[in-house]
């Protein structure tokens, strides 16, 4: 969050030009890997909003613990919440609402059109069943990604990457995506699937890396990219995230739902003879990781690590859990392009009437995803200023531009 109430109480100084400054480096870095398409105007939007999201989450009962550092951030503005399922329970009470009806089981098939805008959904029940969502102002897309879909991927990645592991839910499968597609909504960055080492931030953050040899290799919650170079460079590509029984525990659900089943054993002895690698390398890479948490220092003398485990609890009660690290994808980054109402654009730079869009169906901040923290934020930003601009019936009537219209490209002539 950009100027949030825990900001200034520990006296951090955040501005929205600051934010801009951060995204556009990280957007740089990215894109000149996947040729990347920015949108000041949305990270922008982004940056003022934050901390309105801030307040509401807040004052709905989600309690942050503590700002944390991270790379790319000039200023420390990523909050750390107690308790992911808080989020659920700040909007139990709107789903329970009279005028809210939620429809289970069913999938997202088509948008359908009225008078010339978008005005409603057909969905297919698992029964075999249609169902017909009639929208009087308008409808928001707000799928997640499509990380989970190997066959939309392949049109965006080689087919060996598109088939790789992923982090999430298996719902997210693009339909959003496509669905706005059909109805010539302007899709861009879908290059954009980052190799990652699967693993949630919690986990990495509670968790020590070790490779083959039993020792740490790089900064465990380092920039996404730098993770997976770290990975490559091991004998085999082979290391294990080493985690105790407290943070393993805390992290049960995360630890599951990662690639391969973890190896657990009474003793860091064990650990290392199940893993096949020196028992006695492993136990001193242990002890000098709690002898650091044991101290005051700030930062990790071996490889500048600044986000520590809550309460800098340490690798010390057993049973001990190893879980191998793998590259895959954690998240899709391409979606719409959209105003900062969030309403969709098309392919010739004209909003969509009566379409909207949020979190990882758009682009625009998206495009800064290298910059952490911003998925969870962003979906619930700008998913507040969609649902504010659909409830409205918000329409902007300027024209954002084509591709077709910028065509600089000197001829080779």
């Amino acid at each position: 969050f950009v100027g949030s109430d825990e900001q200034s109480a520990h006296n951090v100084h955040d501005t929205v030009e600051t934010f801009i400054d951060d995204a556009h480096r990280a957007w740089m870095a990215s894109s000149s890997r996947y040729g990347l398409i920015w949108d000041g105007a949305v990270v922008q939007r982004f940056a003022a909003e934050s901390r309105h999201t801030y307040r509401m989450l807040t004052q709905r009962g989600v309690r942050f613990t503590r700002l944390m550092s991270r790379p790319g951030h000039t200023v420390d503005r990523l909050l750390a919440v107690e308790d992911p399922a808080m989020f659920a329970h700040a909007f139990a009470a709107d789903f329970a609402s009279p005028r809210v009806h939620t429809i289970f089981g069913a999938r997202a098939g088509r948008l359908h059109h009225d008078g010339g805008r978008v005005a409603g959904v057909r969905a297919h029940r698992n029964d075999g069943t249609t169902v017909t969502v009639h929208a009087r102002h308008g409808v928001v897309l707000a799928t997640g990604g499509y990380q989970a879909n190997p066959t939309l991927r392949v049109r965006y990645q080689p087919e060996s990457t598109a088939n790789s592991p992923y982090l999430g839910l298996d719902t997210c499968r693009g339909d959003g995506h496509t669905i706005g597609a059909a109805v010539g909504a302007d899709l861009v960055n879908m290059t954009f699937l980052p190799p990652m080492v699967i693993v949630a931030s919690t986990v990495a953050e509670n968790a020590i890396a070790i490779n083959t040899a039993g020792t740490r290799f790089h900064d465990e919650t380092a920039p996404f990219g730098e993770r997976v170079t770290r990975l490559r460079a091991q004998p085999g590509r082979s290391a294990w995230y080493l985690l105790d029984s407290v943070a393993a525990h805390t992290h049960a659900r995360l630890i599951d739902e990662m690639p391969y089943p973890p190896v657990r054993a009474e003793t860091v002895a064990d650990l290392a003879t199940s893993l096949g690698i020196p028992g006695d390398v492993l136990a001193g890479t242990v002890a000098r990781w709690n002898a650091f948490l044991a101290n005051t220092s700030d930062t990790d003398p071996d490889f500048g690590r600044r986000a520590l485990p809550r309460r800098r609890h340490g690798l010390t009660t057993p049973p001990f859990t190893a879980v191998a690290m793998v590259e895959g994808v954690n998240f899709s980054c391409g979606g719409f392009r959209t105003t900062t109402h969030m309403q969709v654009i098309d392919n010739l730079g004209t909003p969509i009437a009566g379409l909207y869009s949020a979190g990882d169906t758009t682009s625009g901040l998206n495009a800064a995803a290298d910059l952490t923290g911003l998925h969870i934020a962003g979906a619930l930003t700008m998913g507040r200023v969609a649902g504010h601009a659909a409830a409205h019936a918000i329409h902007d009537t300027n024209n954002h531009g084509s591709p077709l219209d910028h065509l600089a490209i000197p001829h080779a002539s």
